[in-house]
Protein backbone atom coordinates (compact mmCIF):
# COMPACT_ATOMS: atom_id res chain seq x y z
CA UNK A 1 0.00 0.00 0.00
CA UNK A 2 1.27 3.54 -1.35
CA UNK A 3 2.12 5.71 1.92
CA UNK A 4 -0.31 8.56 1.99
CA UNK A 5 1.47 11.83 1.46
CA UNK A 6 2.29 14.07 4.05
CA UNK A 7 0.06 17.55 3.94
CA UNK A 8 1.00 20.89 5.00
CA UNK A 9 -0.96 22.05 8.03
CA UNK A 10 -3.27 24.14 5.84
CA UNK A 11 -4.19 21.20 3.40
CA UNK A 12 -4.77 19.01 6.26
CA UNK A 13 -7.09 21.49 7.68
CA UNK A 14 -8.98 22.11 4.23
CA UNK A 15 -9.45 18.52 3.93
CA UNK A 16 -10.38 17.82 7.71
CA UNK A 17 -13.18 20.82 7.58
CA UNK A 18 -14.15 19.22 4.27
CA UNK A 19 -14.62 15.58 5.67
CA UNK A 20 -16.26 16.71 8.81
CA UNK A 21 -18.87 19.14 6.55
CA UNK A 22 -20.10 15.15 5.21
CA UNK A 23 -20.46 13.36 7.86
CA UNK A 24 -22.23 16.99 10.16
CA UNK A 25 -24.68 17.25 7.18
CA UNK A 26 -27.21 15.63 9.29
CA UNK A 27 -27.14 18.73 11.44
CA UNK A 28 -28.34 21.84 9.12
CA UNK A 29 -31.19 19.34 8.44
CA UNK A 30 -32.01 18.17 11.83
CA UNK A 31 -32.54 21.38 12.88
CA UNK A 32 -34.90 22.13 10.03
CA UNK A 33 -36.62 18.82 11.27
CA UNK A 34 -37.20 20.15 14.44
CA UNK A 35 -37.98 23.83 12.99
CA UNK A 36 -41.27 21.77 11.09
CA UNK A 37 -42.23 19.60 13.94
CA UNK A 38 -42.43 22.32 16.52
CA UNK A 39 -44.19 24.34 13.65
CA UNK A 40 -41.63 27.37 14.22
CA UNK A 41 -42.30 29.36 10.35
CA UNK A 42 -46.40 29.47 11.60
CA UNK A 43 -45.40 30.49 14.91
CA UNK A 44 -42.94 33.34 13.62
CA UNK A 45 -45.62 34.39 11.27
CA UNK A 46 -48.78 34.43 14.15
CA UNK A 47 -47.25 35.40 17.21
CA UNK A 48 -46.04 39.18 17.84
CA UNK A 49 -45.48 38.02 21.49
CA UNK A 50 -42.78 36.14 22.55
CA UNK A 51 -42.43 32.98 20.06
CA UNK A 52 -40.79 31.05 22.84
CA UNK A 53 -44.48 30.61 24.84
CA UNK A 54 -45.90 29.71 21.53
CA UNK A 55 -43.66 26.80 21.28
CA UNK A 56 -43.81 26.09 24.46
CA UNK A 57 -39.84 25.89 25.02
CA UNK A 58 -37.76 27.81 27.36
CA UNK A 59 -36.46 31.26 26.30
CA UNK A 60 -32.94 30.02 25.38
CA UNK A 61 -33.75 26.82 23.77
CA UNK A 62 -35.60 28.99 21.31
CA UNK A 63 -33.20 31.49 20.87
CA UNK A 64 -30.59 28.81 20.00
CA UNK A 65 -32.69 27.11 17.62
CA UNK A 66 -33.67 30.61 15.68
CA UNK A 67 -30.13 31.70 15.67
CA UNK A 68 -29.32 28.16 13.91
CA UNK A 69 -31.96 28.53 11.23
CA UNK A 70 -31.39 32.07 10.36
CA UNK A 71 -27.64 31.21 10.53
CA UNK A 72 -28.73 28.65 7.53
CA UNK A 73 -30.47 31.72 5.76
CA UNK A 74 -33.59 30.32 6.75
CA UNK A 75 -34.54 33.36 9.09
CA UNK A 76 -33.89 36.94 8.64
CA UNK A 77 -33.41 39.29 11.56
CA UNK A 78 -35.87 41.99 11.40
CA UNK A 79 -37.11 44.94 13.73
CA UNK A 80 -35.28 42.61 16.55
CA UNK A 81 -37.57 39.89 15.78
CA UNK A 82 -36.73 36.73 13.30
CA UNK A 83 -39.18 36.26 10.01
CA UNK A 84 -39.03 33.59 7.43
CA UNK A 85 -37.00 34.66 4.17
CA UNK A 86 -39.57 35.90 1.62
CA UNK A 87 -38.19 33.26 -0.65
CA UNK A 88 -39.05 30.44 1.52
CA UNK A 89 -42.33 31.47 2.36
CA UNK A 90 -44.50 29.85 0.12
CA UNK A 91 -42.63 26.36 0.88
CA UNK A 92 -42.27 26.52 4.58
CA UNK A 93 -45.22 28.09 5.67
CA UNK A 94 -48.68 26.30 6.30
CA UNK A 95 -50.91 25.76 2.94
CA UNK A 96 -51.97 23.59 0.37
CA UNK A 97 -48.99 23.76 -1.44
CA UNK A 98 -46.33 23.66 1.58
CA UNK A 99 -44.06 21.80 1.29
CA UNK A 100 -43.59 21.15 5.27
CA UNK A 101 -44.87 17.52 4.25
CA UNK A 102 -42.63 17.17 1.39
CA UNK A 103 -39.62 17.65 3.47
CA UNK A 104 -40.26 16.18 6.81
CA UNK A 105 -40.08 12.60 5.04
CA UNK A 106 -36.70 13.33 4.88
CA UNK A 107 -36.18 13.08 8.06
CA UNK A 108 -37.83 9.27 8.24
CA UNK A 109 -35.75 8.89 4.97
CA UNK A 110 -32.41 9.32 7.48
CA UNK A 111 -33.24 6.85 9.87
CA UNK A 112 -32.90 4.16 7.04
CA UNK A 113 -29.76 5.67 4.98
CA UNK A 114 -28.32 5.44 8.62
CA UNK A 115 -28.45 1.32 7.80
CA UNK A 116 -27.27 1.62 4.48
CA UNK A 117 -24.06 -0.57 5.13
CA UNK A 118 -26.30 -3.01 6.97
CA UNK A 119 -28.81 -3.09 3.94
CA UNK A 120 -25.63 -2.95 1.62
CA UNK A 121 -24.26 -6.18 3.55
CA UNK A 122 -27.40 -7.84 3.15
CA UNK A 123 -28.12 -7.94 7.34
CA UNK A 124 -31.18 -5.72 7.08
CA UNK A 125 -33.88 -4.81 4.63
CA UNK A 126 -35.34 -1.33 4.04
CA UNK A 127 -38.54 -1.31 5.74
CA UNK A 128 -41.62 -1.59 3.41
CA UNK A 129 -43.04 1.46 3.95
CA UNK A 130 -40.19 3.16 2.39
CA UNK A 131 -39.61 0.44 -0.05
CA UNK A 132 -42.96 0.29 -1.56
CA UNK A 133 -43.36 4.51 -1.37
CA UNK A 134 -42.98 4.85 -4.76
CA UNK A 135 -45.55 1.61 -6.17
CA UNK A 136 -48.47 2.90 -4.07
CA UNK A 137 -49.93 6.55 -5.24
CA UNK A 138 -48.22 8.26 -2.65
CA UNK A 139 -47.90 11.31 -4.65
CA UNK A 140 -50.66 13.43 -3.92
CA UNK A 141 -49.65 13.64 -0.35
CA UNK A 142 -46.61 15.83 -1.08
CA UNK A 143 -47.50 19.02 -3.47
CA UNK A 144 -43.99 20.16 -3.76
CA UNK A 145 -42.82 16.58 -5.28
CA UNK A 146 -46.00 16.97 -7.76
CA UNK A 147 -45.23 20.67 -8.56
CA UNK A 148 -41.62 19.72 -9.04
CA UNK A 149 -42.80 17.20 -11.40
CA UNK A 150 -45.26 19.18 -13.11
CA UNK A 151 -42.65 22.27 -13.68
CA UNK A 152 -39.93 19.38 -15.38
CA UNK A 153 -42.61 18.18 -17.31
CA UNK A 154 -43.24 21.20 -19.27
CA UNK A 155 -39.47 21.82 -19.55
CA UNK A 156 -39.23 18.22 -21.10
CA UNK A 157 -41.95 19.03 -23.43
CA UNK A 158 -41.01 22.31 -24.56
CA UNK A 159 -37.14 21.69 -25.25
CA UNK A 160 -38.57 18.32 -27.47
CA UNK A 161 -41.70 20.23 -29.08
CA UNK A 162 -40.74 20.30 -32.49
CA UNK A 163 -39.24 16.87 -32.63
CA UNK A 164 -42.51 15.81 -31.35
CA UNK A 165 -45.52 16.83 -33.36
CA UNK A 166 -49.05 16.34 -32.27
CA UNK A 167 -49.81 13.18 -31.46
CA UNK A 168 -53.10 12.12 -30.98
CA UNK A 169 -52.65 8.53 -28.82
CA UNK A 170 -50.29 8.42 -26.37
CA UNK A 171 -49.02 6.42 -23.96
CA UNK A 172 -48.16 7.25 -20.11
CA UNK A 173 -46.21 4.18 -18.82
CA UNK A 174 -45.84 4.10 -14.77
CA UNK A 175 -47.27 7.62 -14.42
CA UNK A 176 -49.56 7.14 -11.53
CA UNK A 177 -49.61 10.21 -10.37
CA UNK A 178 -51.06 12.10 -13.56
CA UNK A 179 -48.39 15.03 -13.37
CA UNK A 180 -47.26 14.20 -16.48
CA UNK A 181 -50.86 13.16 -17.88
CA UNK A 182 -52.18 16.42 -16.74
CA UNK A 183 -49.04 18.32 -18.90
CA UNK A 184 -50.41 16.40 -22.27
CA UNK A 185 -53.77 16.56 -21.65
CA UNK A 186 -53.51 20.75 -21.36
CA UNK A 187 -50.87 20.94 -24.46
CA UNK A 188 -52.44 18.73 -26.84
CA UNK A 189 -56.40 18.99 -27.12
CA UNK A 190 -57.04 16.66 -28.84
CA UNK A 191 -54.83 13.99 -27.56
CA UNK A 192 -55.82 10.90 -25.66
CA UNK A 193 -53.75 9.59 -22.79
CA UNK A 194 -53.58 5.83 -21.60
CA UNK A 195 -51.94 5.55 -18.32
CA UNK A 196 -50.67 1.82 -17.81
CA UNK A 197 -50.21 1.57 -13.69
CA UNK A 198 -49.69 -1.28 -11.05
CA UNK A 199 -53.18 -2.00 -8.95
CA UNK A 200 -53.33 1.08 -6.41
CA UNK A 201 -50.91 2.90 -7.97
CA UNK A 202 -53.23 5.33 -10.06
CA UNK A 203 -55.27 6.69 -7.42
CA UNK A 204 -53.77 10.44 -7.82
CA UNK A 205 -54.40 10.38 -11.40
CA UNK A 206 -57.92 9.06 -11.07
CA UNK A 207 -58.57 11.71 -8.24
CA UNK A 208 -56.80 14.59 -9.93
CA UNK A 209 -57.94 13.87 -13.75
CA UNK A 210 -61.38 12.90 -13.21
CA UNK A 211 -63.24 15.44 -15.55
CA UNK A 212 -60.78 14.10 -18.21
CA UNK A 213 -61.75 10.27 -17.83
CA UNK A 214 -65.35 11.34 -17.78
CA UNK A 215 -65.30 12.38 -21.39
CA UNK A 216 -62.80 10.06 -21.96
CA UNK A 217 -59.92 11.62 -22.91
CA UNK A 218 -57.78 9.63 -20.16
CA UNK A 219 -58.20 5.99 -19.48
CA UNK A 220 -56.36 4.25 -16.44
CA UNK A 221 -55.20 0.59 -17.50
CA UNK A 222 -53.68 -1.77 -15.21
CA UNK A 223 -50.63 -3.85 -15.98
CA UNK A 224 -46.90 -4.85 -15.87
CA UNK A 225 -44.64 -2.25 -18.11
CA UNK A 226 -41.85 -5.23 -18.30
CA UNK A 227 -44.76 -7.26 -20.47
CA UNK A 228 -47.19 -4.93 -22.02
CA UNK A 229 -47.83 -4.52 -25.52
CA UNK A 230 -50.26 -2.41 -26.61
CA UNK A 231 -52.66 -3.00 -29.58
CA UNK A 232 -53.73 -1.20 -31.14
CA UNK A 233 -49.94 1.03 -30.39
CA UNK A 234 -49.41 4.42 -29.54
CA UNK A 235 -48.20 7.59 -31.69
CA UNK A 236 -46.10 8.58 -28.60
CA UNK A 237 -45.22 5.77 -25.81
CA UNK A 238 -43.77 8.46 -22.38
CA UNK A 239 -41.66 6.35 -19.64
CA UNK A 240 -41.36 9.31 -17.24
CA UNK A 241 -38.69 8.12 -14.74
CA UNK A 242 -39.50 4.66 -14.42
CA UNK A 243 -36.71 2.59 -15.48
CA UNK A 244 -35.23 3.92 -12.52
CA UNK A 245 -37.23 1.79 -10.52
CA UNK A 246 -35.31 -1.58 -11.35
CA UNK A 247 -32.32 -3.83 -12.43
CA UNK A 248 -30.67 -4.06 -15.80
CA UNK A 249 -32.83 -6.99 -17.52
CA UNK A 250 -36.09 -4.99 -16.58
CA UNK A 251 -34.92 -2.52 -17.75
CA UNK A 252 -34.50 -3.74 -21.24
CA UNK A 253 -38.08 -5.59 -20.88
CA UNK A 254 -39.76 -2.15 -20.09
CA UNK A 255 -37.42 -0.32 -23.33
CA UNK A 256 -38.88 -3.20 -25.78
CA UNK A 257 -42.02 -3.06 -24.11
CA UNK A 258 -42.04 0.74 -25.06
CA UNK A 259 -40.92 0.32 -28.44
CA UNK A 260 -43.37 -2.40 -29.02
CA UNK A 261 -46.31 -0.26 -27.96
CA UNK A 262 -45.32 2.54 -30.59
CA UNK A 263 -46.76 2.94 -33.98
CA UNK A 264 -44.80 3.01 -37.07
CA UNK A 265 -43.61 6.49 -37.37
CA UNK A 266 -44.48 7.39 -33.49
CA UNK A 267 -42.04 8.31 -30.81
CA UNK A 268 -40.50 6.93 -27.50
CA UNK A 269 -39.91 9.62 -25.13
CA UNK A 270 -37.78 8.26 -21.69
CA UNK A 271 -36.99 11.19 -19.46
CA UNK A 272 -34.50 10.01 -16.34
CA UNK A 273 -32.21 12.06 -14.05
CA UNK A 274 -28.61 13.21 -16.17
CA UNK A 275 -26.02 11.12 -14.62
CA UNK A 276 -22.72 11.00 -16.66
CA UNK A 277 -21.09 7.94 -18.13
CA UNK A 278 -18.90 7.56 -15.32
CA UNK A 279 -22.08 7.82 -13.09
CA UNK A 280 -20.74 10.26 -10.68
CA UNK A 281 -22.22 13.44 -11.86
CA UNK A 282 -23.86 15.37 -10.78
CA UNK A 283 -23.61 14.24 -6.96
CA UNK A 284 -27.15 14.50 -6.89
CA UNK A 285 -28.17 11.53 -9.66
CA UNK A 286 -25.44 9.37 -7.75
CA UNK A 287 -26.75 9.89 -4.90
CA UNK A 288 -30.41 9.42 -6.16
CA UNK A 289 -29.13 5.80 -7.56
CA UNK A 290 -28.24 4.96 -3.59
CA UNK A 291 -31.62 5.83 -2.88
CA UNK A 292 -33.44 3.83 -5.57
CA UNK A 293 -30.77 0.56 -4.66
CA UNK A 294 -32.51 0.92 -1.52
CA UNK A 295 -35.79 1.35 -2.22
CA UNK A 296 -36.34 -1.42 -5.41
CA UNK A 297 -33.32 -2.91 -6.33
CA UNK A 298 -32.83 -0.65 -9.21
CA UNK A 299 -30.38 2.02 -10.04
CA UNK A 300 -30.25 4.68 -11.55
CA UNK A 301 -28.77 4.43 -15.06
CA UNK A 302 -26.33 6.54 -16.42
CA UNK A 303 -27.29 8.68 -20.10
CA UNK A 304 -25.14 6.15 -22.76
CA UNK A 305 -26.84 2.92 -20.86
CA UNK A 306 -30.36 4.64 -22.26
CA UNK A 307 -28.99 4.70 -25.83
CA UNK A 308 -27.57 2.07 -25.39
CA UNK A 309 -30.74 -0.33 -24.66
CA UNK A 310 -32.44 1.92 -26.91
CA UNK A 311 -30.17 1.41 -29.97
CA UNK A 312 -29.82 -2.57 -28.74
CA UNK A 313 -33.39 -3.00 -28.97
CA UNK A 314 -33.79 -2.10 -32.51
CA UNK A 315 -34.65 1.53 -32.15
CA UNK A 316 -33.47 4.35 -34.73
CA UNK A 317 -33.02 8.26 -35.04
CA UNK A 318 -32.02 8.24 -30.89
CA UNK A 319 -31.91 12.09 -29.96
CA UNK A 320 -30.67 13.33 -26.95
CA UNK A 321 -32.21 16.53 -25.29
CA UNK A 322 -30.44 18.34 -21.80
CA UNK A 323 -33.65 19.65 -19.82
CA UNK A 324 -32.10 22.11 -17.76
CA UNK A 325 -29.25 21.26 -15.66
CA UNK A 326 -31.07 17.85 -13.86
CA UNK A 327 -33.22 15.85 -16.36
CA UNK A 328 -32.50 14.49 -20.31
CA UNK A 329 -34.77 13.43 -22.67
CA UNK A 330 -34.52 10.77 -25.35
CA UNK A 331 -36.69 10.39 -27.85
CA UNK A 332 -36.60 7.70 -30.96
CA UNK A 333 -38.31 6.22 -33.39
CA UNK A 334 -39.27 2.08 -33.98
CA UNK A 335 -37.55 0.53 -36.54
Amino acid sequence: MTEPAELSASAWLETWGELVGMVAGFRRACVLFAALDLRVFDALEDCDAPVAGALGLGTRETETLLRALAAQGLLELQDGRFRLGSRYRPFLLSGPESAAADLARYSQENVVWLELAEILRGNKQAPQLYSRELFDGKAAEYPALRKFNALHARAMFDTCSEHIGRPRRILDMGGGDGVLAAHVLERFDEALVTILELEGGAQPAIDALAGEMSVGRLRIIYGDACEYVANPPYDLVIVNELLELFGAEDKARIVRSALASTAPGGLVMITKFALDAAGVFPLSSALFSVRMLLKTGGYLETDPEISELLADNGAKDIRVFKVGPLKTTFLASRD
